[in-house]
């Protein structure tokens, strides 16, 4: 995937609250921004009609399943997870790296 730079002025004070954030996560502040800029206008970018939008969001936000998702966009689930990839937008899974690390 090609990218490109954009550049972005925050208060110093925000600076640093990113940069705590980022530490605590173990991830760069440019990875942190750039997935609260993705999922801030992911769904704007997909082209879909207002309800299927409004699902998608619901399903970003934790608040119905893959299969619910999967209904409201006419797809199977493999089919809406592989369309998630390939729009970059981040899936939801059943358990966090923290649930790997206490196994």
């Amino acid at each position: 995937m090609q990218t490109s730079t954009l550049h972005i002025k925050v208060s110093p004070e925000f600076a640093g609250s990113l940069k705590k954030i980022a530490s605590r996560r173990g991830e760069s502040m440019g990875e942190i921004v750039r997935r609260a800029v993705i999922s801030s206008f992911q769904a704007e970018m997909t082209g879909l009609p207002i309800h299927q939008k409004q699902a998608l969001e619901a399903y970003c936000g934790g608040f119905i399943s893959i299969g619910r998702l999967s209904e409201i966009l006419g797809k199977d689930a493999i089919s809406t997870r592989k369309w998630l990839n390939d729009h970059d937008i981040r899936q939801n899974t059943a358990y966090s790296r923290e649930d790997s690390e206490n196994a």
